[in-house]
């Protein structure tokens, strides 16, 4: 993974690792989450692979990939005219 990971796989690890923000970041319409909670989500996922950085290093790697890609439509959508 890495830029352009689709919305449906970030989605799937925000649904594990940081299922209590799902609700935040599935609107059902695809949208990629934006401002404050891009930023949060993002943290949260840092967070988990920080975590799962000595048990899994696919996993920790999925989830950074995860909290980028967030980070870089977050700020594509800021930066649209």
């Amino acid at each position: 993974m890495g830029p352009q990971t689709s919305y449906e796989t970030v989605r799937s690890l925000v649904g594990v690792h940081a299922p209590d923000l799902l609700p935040d970041f599935a609107d059902r319409w695809s949208r990629w989450p934006v401002g404050a909670v891009a930023v949060v989500i993002a943290g949260r996922l840092r967070k988990a692979a920080e975590s799962m950085q000595n048990i899994d290093i696919a996993v920790c790697n999925q989830l950074l990939a995860a909290a980028e890609e967030i980070v870089l439509r977050d700020n594509e959508i800021a930066n649209a005219p």
